[in-house]
């Protein structure tokens, strides 16, 4: 099994911290964890205001109510989490 790059800096966190590649290198790390975040909240904003936002402010009040199925299902969720 192939390690990760995370495992990689932590395996040489204790003997190279102080080193400058190391410190290079975890900072590059975080920055490029930092970007990939920001992108994955962007990408997830965007589809929730064109599939949830956008769609739900078209519908009235009777819209808004779930289906007896859509219920049913929700109320079989919620016993099957308290099982758990």
């Amino acid at each position: 099994m192939r390690t990760s790059l995370l495992d990689e800096l932590l395996g040489c966190l204790e003997e190279h911290r102080h080193a400058d590649w190391f410190q290079r290198n975890a900072r590059a790390y975080l920055e490029v964890c930092e970007l990939f975040g920001r992108s994955a909240a962007q990408h997830h904003d965007s589809l929730v205001k064109r599939f949830i936002e956008g769609p739900s402010a078209a519908l009235d009040e009777h819209g808004l109510e779930a289906s007896p199925r859509v219920a049913a299902a929700a109320g079989a969720a919620a016993v099957a989490g308290d099982a758990a």
